[in-house]
């Protein structure tokens, strides 16, 4: 039988429970995906689960090489870290990260029953700093910077696979680690990506190749480190290891609002000069543009004729390695005293619901934020 996960990586917890109550919780959970230590001598794992379910072998082989992979990339101190761990399912490697004593640990779970089982072991070992949040991955994914993100296992569950990443790359601020299972019909040259021929099962949506990993990531601007395909139990896998880079190259993440919204450019283009109307209309001081993304020059460029308004800056927590969005200074948002602005114009479509938490947070009501969408 197949050598079982954690026992030498995770100590177990420290709890006020009895030994037969957290087995007996444990069991009325069952079948854990992963096999976790909770107390000494009580697993998540039990001997007849791999007679009820085979492919926990595997998953168990699979779990010891990912927490010997992220030991030997991360070390066995995670305290200056943030850790996004998404897809978390009962929650390995977001305990892993906690008991390495991350600054704090986020591990999303959208299964309601995995989650639980993840509160459970939580509670189990007292971990203060993991959070664990139910719910898919794009509603919590946007909601903080992380120097560590874990998607493993999940890009083929994913029914944005690229908008997604996208996402990841705004709020990952060091490195991305990506395992995903893979399709080897074609070469590892040619991009493959299809509806798997199972997509309404419970394996996953889609079917890439190394190649279409590799463009996903690249496309949606993060530059790839290292990679390699591992030979599984359970088939072919692609590792990657990336980090966000400065330009994203599809048109989508990098060009103009024209290419990304053809069909409703012209609304957009109507509101955002109604908008700058009215601040030249109603401002005496200058004003800041909130995101350096995509939006600020084609705003800055719709505008143009319609008002005079004082753009002092642009604010953006990621600035470009140029300083300059549009021919405006970009400046860390932190750094900024807002009380020189009369207002903060929350510069993009996609992620006003995002920038705006990001603002009040950083701001609080002591500046007037305006929505392009009103």
């Amino acid at each position: 039988m197949t050598k079982r996960v954690v026992r030498d990586l995770m100590p177990a917890g420290d709890t006020d429970l009895s030994r037969s109550t957290v087995e007996q919780e444990a069991r009325k959970l069952r079948l854990w995906y992963h096999d976790i230590e909770l107390i000494e001598g009580v697993r998540t794992r039990f001997p007849e689960d791999y007679a009820l379910n085979p492919v926990l072998e595997r998953v168990d082989v699979s779990a010891r090489w990912h927490i010997q992979n992220l030991e030997n990339h991360l070390g066995g101190d995670l305290s200056s870290a943030s850790v996004l761990d998404l897809g978390c399912a009962d929650g390995l490697f977001s305990i892993w990260a906690a008991r390495r004593l991350a600054r704090r640990v986020v591990g999303v779970e959208r299964n309601r029953r995995n989650y639980e089982r993840a509160l459970f072991a939580k509670s189990v070992i007292g971990l203060d700093n993991l959070q664990l949040r139910w719910g898919s991955i794009e509603s919590h994914v946007l909601d903080d910077r992380h120097d560590v993100v874990l998607a493993l296992g999940l890009l083929y569950h994913l029914v944005d696979p690229l908008g997604t990443i996208n996402a990841l790359r705004q709020v990952c601020t060091g490195q991305l680690f990506l395992t995903s299972a893979i399709d080897l019909d074609n070469s590892v040259d040619e991009p493959l990506s299809r509806l798997d021929r199972y997509a309404t099962g419970t394996h996953g949506l889609w079917a890439f190749n190394a190649a279409m990993i590799r463009q996903l990531l690249t496309t949606a601007g993060f530059e790839v480190s290292e990679e390699t395909i591992l030979e599984t139990p359970g088939g072919p896998h692609y590792f990657g290891v990336a980090a966000p880079g400065d330009v994203a190259t599809h048109h989508i993440f990098a060009e103009t609002i024209d290419q990304e919204f053809p069909i409703n450019v012209d609304r957009r283009r109507s509101k955002a000069r109604a908008l700058w109307q009215e601040l030249a209309e109603t401002t005496s001081r200058p004003i800041a543009l909130f995101g350096a993304g995509t939006h600020t020059p084609w705003l800055v460029d719709q505008v143009r004729d319609v008002g005079a308004v004082n753009i002092a800056c642009v604010l953006d927590d990621r600035p470009p390695a140029q300083g300059t969005v549009a021919g405006l200074p970009c400046r860390l948002p932190a750094e900024a005293d807002v009380g020189e602005f009369d207002a903060v114009v929350l510069s993009s479509w996609h992620q006003t619901d995002t920038l705006r938490r990001r603002a009040v947070g950083l701001f609080g009501d002591s500046v007037r934020l305006l929505a392009l969408d009103g």
